[in-house]
């Protein structure tokens, strides 16, 4: 399964700043890839496998690996039965049949990403939503020069 974050924080936060920008896909690529950047700190990183799988469209960013979906909820699915080679576990296997909420918490490795955490889109908005939002203005500014330049 896999997640895609739209967050509305981000058309909110054009909408209030100049009407009509959020059907400009380059304007708001650089928007999306600027959310991306402030979130990744919150995004779980133990060897990069999550943040190595990510599109970034116009509209949502979009993490394609298939265990996203049960990193973003930050609870442990199951069955998860272990793959032992030589006494050693190398993997987890699940059935076919797809599994479930456990109820358990992941605790995420904070070693590389120090605020690693579930929804981290709400997590870096609830931290940094005035600054990110503070950023689609600077970003809106630039490319509303940058057009003006170019026109």
């Amino acid at each position: 399964m896999k997640i895609t974050i739209e967050d509305d924080t981000i058309l909110t936060a054009i909408e209030t700043k100049i009407d009509g920008l959020s059907d400009d896909a380059e304007l708001m690529l650089e928007i999306q890839e600027a959310f991306y950047h402030q979130m990744e700190p919150y995004i779980p990183m133990r060897e990069g496998i999550l943040m190595g799988h990510v599109s970034i469209t116009p509209y949502y960013v979009h993490f394609l690996s298939e265990y996203a979906h049960y990193m973003y909820e930050g609870v442990v699915y199951g069955p998860n039965i272990p793959v032992f080679e030589n006494g050693v576990i190398v993997a987890w296997w699940s059935p076919p049949s797809g599994k479930s909420p456990t109820g358990k918490a992941i605790n995420y490795s904070t070693e590389q990403h120090h605020l690693a955490t579930h929804h981290w889109d709400k997590a870096m908005m609830q931290d940094k939503g005035d600054e990110f939002v503070a950023q689609v203005g600077i970003i809106i500014s630039n490319h509303i020069g940058k057009e003006n330049n170019n026109g």
